[in-house]
């Protein structure tokens, strides 16, 4: 599966889906809220100051809980506890303890959870060197895109794939609303509502343009052609959050 997943991002995702993303984030951007402008200085000709937009990204909880509701089940779903710590590491490695590219100071229990260096210092030290590495405001880089990224792919190539990809699904399928209901043998590729309930998903309270949600549902029906009804739902996930712009506060 791992190697199906790399072929696709190879192949689909660098021929295909650099395309579709320069048109679905063109639009995707227009379906969000812009940020208030602020302003400013006085231009070159010392007229008026120019409008300017600051981008200000979510913090690394905001960005490690919205990952862990698409993706991490719960005992109660009807997961395996290895597949549940699995899927937490990944998250806790790729976002909870990124704090000087993903933002957001440590308090102590941080400290002694996720931003501590193996013992290896003192537990003071530790929090002040975390403290003045974060960034005063989370901006997009492309560290913080690659760690995001990264989360996304493994939970979604690893050995608890499966169970990543049937929390996912259970959100946002029409007909296989529960974890335990999931059923890969009988799944059908994102019909478009369904897309839609994925865009809606990692974009609460944003409803997505005509534009976007058909040429994403475009794509993904190009992966379920080509590679199943399976990986078009994994698809549909990473295309939904292969732009930081979920991030944006």
């Amino acid at each position: 599966m791992t190697s199906k997943i790399l072929q696709i991002c190879k192949t689909l995702f660098v021929l295909q889906l650099l395309v579709v993303l320069n048109a679905c984030q063109t639009n995707v951007s227009s379906d969000i809220a812009a940020t208030p402008p602020s302003t400013s200085g006085p231009d070159e000709s010392g007229g008026d100051p120019e409008p300017i937009t600051i981008v200000r990204l979510a913090d690394r909880y905001y960005v490690a809980s919205a990952l862990s509701q698409i993706f991490l089940p719960s005992l109660a779903d009807g997961a395996s506890a290895p597949d549940i710590e699995n899927l937490q590491s990944t998250i806790d490695s790729n976002i909870k303890i990124q704090y000087g590219d993903m933002g957001s100071s440590c308090d102590y229990f941080d400290t002694t959870n996720y931003c501590g260096v193996g013992g290896q210092s003192p537990l003071f030290t530790i929090i002040e060197s975390a403290n003045v590495s974060a960034p005063a405001l989370s901006q997009p880089t492309s560290l913080r895109a690659a760690y995001t990224l990264r989360a996304v792919y493994t939970m979604l190539s690893s050995s608890a794939a499966d169970a990543a990809l049937r929390k996912a699904i259970s959100l946002t399928s029409s007909s296989m609303t529960t974890y335990a209901t999931v059923n890969f043998a009988t799944l059908n590729p994102p019909t478009l509502t369904e897309l839609q309930r994925v865009f809606q998903l990692v974009y609460p309270g944003v409803t997505p343009s005509a534009s976007s949600l058909t040429k994403s549902y475009a794509f993904i029906n190009a992966v379920a052609a080509s590679y199943g009804a399976k990986d078009s739902w994994k698809m549909a996930f990473i295309l939904m959050l292969s732009t930081l712009l979920w991030q944006q506060l």
